[in-house]
């Protein structure tokens, strides 16, 4: 006898289908004001920021008049001056030179020879470095195992 789609808790059931896209329909909406409001309230506090920064600036400007001409003339220069035509040439600015130098004296980056470190003794000390290795630069739970299971 067949009477489950008679239950009333039976997953698809009409009524509960409707039911699960009258509620999936319902989160998205509630999903999406939520939204909203995020993003007009941050949309509301850039603006108050851009406001009280401009009225401090408008304050700064009326209130701290600069006394010399000298003083008036270098408020004119702009801070970053335009590079000149025919002058020196951009270049190009490494910001990680200390770390690339640094790598580079790191054991764990410098090449390995399977010959002349483990000659006859076979690949396994050489497997056991690699893991050792793994384990000091992430020191990851999951490389723990690994190295723990490879020596039982």
């Amino acid at each position: 006898m067949n009477i489950l789609p008679h239950k009333s808790w039976h997953v698809y059931n009409q009524k509960n289908r409707e039911r699960v896209q009258r509620d999936e329909a319902q989160a998205k909406e509630q999903e999406q004001q939520a939204n909203d409001r995020a993003v007009k309230a941050e949309r509301e506090y850039r603006l108050s920021e851009l406001r009280r920064k401009a009225k401090a600036r408008q304050s700064n400007a009326t209130d701290t008049e600069p006394l010399d001409q000298s003083q008036k003339q270098d408020s004119n220069q702009p801070l970053i001056t335009p590079p000149t035509p025919g002058g020196t040439k951009p270049r190009h600015i490494n910001f990680w030179a200390d770390v690339e130098t640094q790598g580079k004296n790191d054991k764990s980056h410098q090449r390995k020879s399977v010959p002349e470190k483990n000659e006859g003794v076979g690949l396994t000390p050489l497997v056991r470095e690699d893991k050792e290795d793994m384990l000091e630069i992430t020191g990851n739970l999951t490389s723990r195992i690994l190295i723990y299971l490879s020596d039982g």
